[in-house]
């Protein structure tokens, strides 16, 4: 019966949950300064690096009393969303700077009937003179242009053309939105690097002029795609970009292993290649751990990595987006050939605000890292809304500033409990051993019954 009443026990302290700050593996102190219902913390690298649940549950305020306090996650207020588009723009061609500052031409820019841009002169341009500059009327998107993207059908390899970009609402004064950027069509070796957006950032103009920098080759029907993107709703936090550490590296040198600080919601990646005018194939994969000692891996994406110089002038591939936001401290990197030397690679994370109610005495302690201790999320809409209708609707809970982490329970609290024994497996194995005997207590009477 003894053994009985302890293996009860043992179940039920395998379903315990944390209770208090001193049973997560670190905690550290939140300063708030003032007087507010509710309050806004961001997240440090510390609790990322001793979290163990994917979507940060293991993570929890407590007040002065060592009650957990309503936590949620903020969500900042919203913006009027938009959808995005795009329209083709075939831009109007305009004379070279030099047959433009004659004397003697004059130019005059109007609408026709479809109310699309026309130019005229009282000469003719010269059919010699290469056009270099292009003027397109993007009046339909007053509500800014995100970028832009350059089609044309000749030539299909070495093109690296630089442009500068400039605005103007009524043709007469310009302001310069980009000074130099380059696109890219070229094929080296089995890599083909491919660039040919330009990016505006949101910019607003009425009339947009290309001037094209360089003197290479023509491009053939010139075309340009003007894009808005769709807006997301929610207003979010910039990337942080954090390095990756090389760790290990391969006698070829074609495949690399990083590691981050910290298990990092990983939304996008920068990869620079070490050395001018070099290209390579990547394939990217997420280092899950190994079993039988040989490391398993799960491939994430495959790129074309290029760093070309002309001049000061550096153009790459630009930073990449992951499909889906990961959690992970290490990645691989393989190439279809050696490099020179391993690439740098940096990954763009967002860290997530919480926010949580003034619940109790201050002060109050954040604690992180637990094996089996989940919160349940609180629902704070109708709070925080009341909280927003009180002081208006670009409110947002003051900023909570959470100081150094301390070691509470440590690598103790993420080792999760043996698994429990269960009293009726016990007791299974109780009646087959006593049924056991009792058969062979049988036996050995019979035995003697005969003799």
């Amino acid at each position: 019966m003894n053994q009985r009443w302890l293996a009860l026990l043992a179940f039920a302290a395998g379903f315990a949950q944390a209770t208090g700050p001193d049973d997560y593996a670190i905690v550290m102190p939140i300063a708030t300064p003032g007087d507010s219902a509710a309050w806004r913390i961001e997240l440090p690298l510390d609790v990322y690096a001793w979290s163990q649940d994917e979507a940060l549950r293991d993570v929890a305020v407590f007040d002065a009393d060592g009650r957990a306090v309503p936590l949620a996650e903020w969500t900042p207020s919203t913006t009027t969303p938009s959808g995005g588009r795009q329209a083709r723009i075939l831009p109007l061609a305009l004379p070279t700077q030099g047959t433009a500052a004659r004397d003697d031409l004059r130019l005059l820019v109007e609408r026709d009937g479809e109310g699309r841009l026309r130019l005229g002169t009282t000469r003719e341009t010269p059919a010699s003179a290469p056009t270099r500059a292009w003027l397109l009327d993007v009046e339909a998107f007053a509500d800014g242009i995100d970028r832009l993207r350059l089609e044309w059908t000749e030539p299909h390899d070495g093109v690296f053309a630089r442009f500068a970009i400039d605005a103007s609402d009524d043709l007469q004064g310009w302001r310069t939105l980009r000074a130099d950027a380059a696109i890219a069509l070229l094929q080296q070796a089995d890599a083909r690097i491919e660039r040919r957006t330009i990016a505006l950032d949101g910019q607003r103009a009425r009339y947009l002029r290309l001037r094209r920098l360089d003197d290479g080759p023509v491009l053939e029907d010139l075309a340009v795609d003007v894009e808005r993107l769709a807006r997301n709703t929610k207003q979010r936090e910039p990337l942080q970009w954090q390095a990756a550490e090389i760790i290990v590296k391969d006698a070829t040198n074609a495949a690399f292993d990083y590691r981050l600080p910290a298990r990092l919601s990983i939304e996008a990646l920068r990869v620079e290649l070490v050395g001018d005018n070099s290209a390579a194939e990547l394939a990217l994969s997420a280092h899950l751990g190994t079993h039988d000692g040989r490391p398993l891996r799960e491939p994430l994406l495959r790129l074309t990595a290029y760093r070309l110089r002309t001049g000061d002038d550096v153009i790459d591939q630009g930073d990449i987006a992951l499909a889906r936001s990961r959690r992970l401290d290490q990645l691989h990197l393989a190439s279809t050939r050696p490099l020179a030397a391993a690439p740098k690679l940096q990954v763009g994370w967002r860290p997530p605000s919480l926010v949580f109610l003034a619940e109790g005495r201050a002060p109050y302690v954040l604690a992180a890292g637990h094996a089996e201790a989940r919160r349940e999320a609180a629902s704070l809409a109708t709070p925080l809304a009341v909280l927003r209708a009180r002081f208006g609707n670009d409110w947002q809970p003051p900023l909570a500033t959470p100081g150094a982490a301390r070691e509470a329970a440590g690598q103790a609290a993420l080792t999760p409990p043996p698994p429990p024994t269960s009293w009726r497996s016990g007791l299974l194995w109780g009646v087959l051993i006593a049924g056991a005997v009792l058969v062979a207590g049988i036996a050995l009477s019979l035995l003697r019954g005969q003799r």
